[in-house]
């Protein structure tokens, strides 16, 4: 993913939040460390709106992880404060 937003090339383009992360992947700051379990990635933003968007797909990530493909397979929205609504 990280080479993905980093050279904008988009994926899950049917996926309304991934759509989003992409569209303001400028604005996502990304660092990606080896660690002895595998790696470790931080992304910030100075903007509050794409910080909506980084912590959403964190929930995604962890729900794969602990639920598998299948939940891959879902849409998932941007969140309201991502649009900017409260």
């Amino acid at each position: 993913m990280y080479q993905f937003v980093k050279e904008g090339k988009p994926v899950r383009k049917w996926d309304p939040l991934f759509n989003e992360i992409f569209k303001n992947g400028d604005k996502i700051q990304m660092t990606v460390e080896e660690t002895q379990k595998g790696v470790k990635v931080t992304e910030t933003s100075k903007d509050e709106k794409v910080v909506a968007l980084i912590q959403e797909h964190s929930k995604i990530i962890d729900n794969f992880i602990a639920t598998g493909w299948d939940s891959a397979q879902q849409e998932h929205p941007v969140p309201a404060k991502a649009k900017g609504e409260k």
